[in-house]
């Protein structure tokens, strides 16, 4: 705060206060002359040369990040993403994923992480991709500054990492970065080691409350159908007319031709361009350098770059994720599936089909003519066809059904399905499991006699 003079009693104070209304204009013109975020120094922090140089930037609006290397996908890619759960609804959102054999990215709150851990476990399980959404979604709070947004940021990454077991590190904004992002949150987010996407297509399920699901397929219908495509969708509580919309929604986008795939750190991330903000806020150098310390603490690539070459970690391959055995337990009965007999590939497992089904007391007979598998277990009936990716399924009494885009590999001479979802077909279920290096096992409820969604579902 710019002291003034106490006007002298003496002759000559009227001289002293001239100079001090002299001092006063010049040092007022000098601030706004500089960007609004150095004039609200209210915090004193010494900044390197580089340091000012970068701070002055941002003041200005330069968005300033690191440099990526991204993969761009050789086909037309669809991400669908679903923001502010998990919530009851989500359940419903993976039954239809699952069924349509499609993955989509969920950015969760941890709140809601914190109130349904087993739903955000689920979510992993099927092989989803995760995203922090910060805490509370309360934009008062996230907007007014960094250091709240950033708290909140972390407390959700702890919850993550206490509840499915890793720190995702993709990041989407309540309500989107314009207008709520400055230059500065792109800064620090990016240097803290995440990747923060918008999207370039909003189903609009959010503009007001019990947005019906016509009106989404119609706004998503409008595009634009580019290369890549992240699309805008909630599973919070309310938007139960995103679910009812969304089988007609993937249907959209297959029959355009599109893949369905997750977001990634390797997938360029559509944002937002830094505009002004609706949030007057303020970054004094001070707090900017207390910012920069503690992302750049809270990115392990930072705190490596910070030792003597000799103590820096060097990049290594991890191991595969398949190459200690698995063990699935039936009751007082064990299976053991060695080392590379099996897949682990983004938390779904996948074990070959005639282990499995030997096991669960089914036949498995393989037609080399039409190159079909078909598993018999009691009124149930599945066939695999690897070439096509699709799995005919019958039950005595119910109409039969026909899954395309089934998840299936064929490898060695063998087809590898996903463990859960076979279960389901053939009426069991995954008990508990541990998926640790040194204690991996699967435990199986088989002959659970409960009839599978799709067998009842209109759709097929």
């Amino acid at each position: 705060m710019l002291q003034l003079p106490y006007p002298s009693r003496r002759r000559g104070g009227t001289l002293v206060r001239l100079f001090a209304l002299l001092f006063l204009i010049a040092a007022l013109a000098g601030a706004a002359a500089l960007p609004a975020y150095a004039a609200a120094d209210e915090e004193s922090g010494r900044l390197s040369d580089g340091d000012q140089a970068v701070f002055h930037a941002l003041a200005s609006g330069k968005k300033i990040m690191q440099p990526h290397d991204y993969t761009a996908p050789k086909s037309p890619t669809v991400y669908l993403t679903f923001d502010d759960g998990p919530s009851k609804l989500t359940p419903q959102v993976l039954d239809i994923l699952q069924e349509e054999g499609v993955k989509a990215t969920f950015f969760e709150l941890g709140e809601q992480v914190r109130e349904y851990p087993d739903i955000a476990k689920r979510v992993v399980r099927e092989g989803h991709a995760l995203g922090n959404h910060t805490y509370d979604h309360v934009y008062q709070s996230l907007y007014g500054s960094f250091a709240e947004f950033w708290r909140q940021v972390k407390e959700t990454d702890d919850i993550f990492a206490g509840t499915v077991g890793f720190r995702p590190r993709l990041l989407r904004a309540p309500g989107g970065t314009a207008t709520n992002f400055d230059a500065f949150y792109f800064y620090f987010l990016d240097q803290a080691g995440f990747t923060v996407f918008d999207w370039n297509v909003d189903s609009g399920d959010s503009k007001r409350a019990n947005v019906p699901a016509s009106e989404m397929i119609d706004t998503i219908k409008r595009g634009p159908f580019a290369h890549e495509v992240t699309v805008l969708m909630h599973d919070g509580t309310g938007h139960a007319q995103t679910v009812k919309a969304l089988p007609d929604i993937i249907k959209l986008f297959k029959d355009k031709g599109y893949t369905f795939a997750t977001l990634s750190e390797q997938v360029k991330p559509e944002q937002f361009a830094v505009t002004k903000t609706k949030w007057p806020r303020a970054m004094p150098p001070g707090k900017f350098a207390k910012l920069a310390a503690d992302v750049h603490g809270f990115n392990p690539a930072w705190q490596d770059q910070a030792k003597p070459a000799s103590q820096q970690v060097k990049p290594v391959s991890p191991p595969p994720a398949n190459d200690v055995p698995l063990q699935l337990r039936f009751g007082r009965a064990h299976a053991v599936l060695p080392p590379g007999s099996y897949d682990l590939e983004e938390g779904t497992l996948y074990v070959p089909l005639r282990f499995l089904a030997s096991r669960l007391g089914a036949s498995v007979a393989w037609d080399d003519r039409t190159r079909t598998a078909t598993v018999r277990a009691g009124l149930r009936e599945l066939n695999y066809e690897p070439n096509t990716g699709t799995i005919r399924a019958e039950v005595a009494g119910k109409p039969s059904a026909r899954i395309p885009f089934a998840d299936m590999k064929l490898a060695a001479g063998s087809i590898f399905v996903p463990l859960r979802a076979t279960l389901t077909m053939l009426g069991g279920a995954v008990g508990g499991y541990s998926m640790l290096r040194d204690d991996r096992y699967v435990d199986i409820r088989p002959g659970l006699g409960a009839y599978p969604a799709f067998f009842t579902s209109p759709l097929y």
